[in-house]
């Protein structure tokens, strides 16, 4: 049973391109096109730009949970229970000694 999954997998890794390899080949002649076109302060002005907008975005959600959960406000109504479980018509409990 082993070797069957053995030849199994093999033939599978021989047969069958990986989607890695296929993406990474389509991809290197665009990413060559792109590196040339683009200089190192292009891309890092980028990327703080993007930063820089999450960051905003982040703050702007804490600031509006803080405010919600300041505003926030909770009670508690204690009521008189509607019955009242004693009994009135029982009798007493007679008192008994221990030896």
């Amino acid at each position: 049973m082993v070797l069957v999954i053995t030849f199994w997998v093999g033939y599978l890794n021989i047969s069958i391109k990986s989607p890695i390899q296929e993406s990474s080949e389509k991809n290197t002649a665009s990413a060559k096109a792109v590196v040339s076109e683009t200089s190192f302060l292009e891309t890092f002005g980028a990327g703080i730009t993007v930063v820089t907008s999450e960051l905003r975005e982040r703050t702007k959600n804490l600031q509006i949970f803080f405010k919600n959960s300041l505003q926030e406000s909770h009670t508690i109504t204690i009521e008189k229970p509607e019955r009242d479980f004693t009994l009135d018509s029982l009798e007493a409990v007679p008192k008994t000694t221990l030896p």
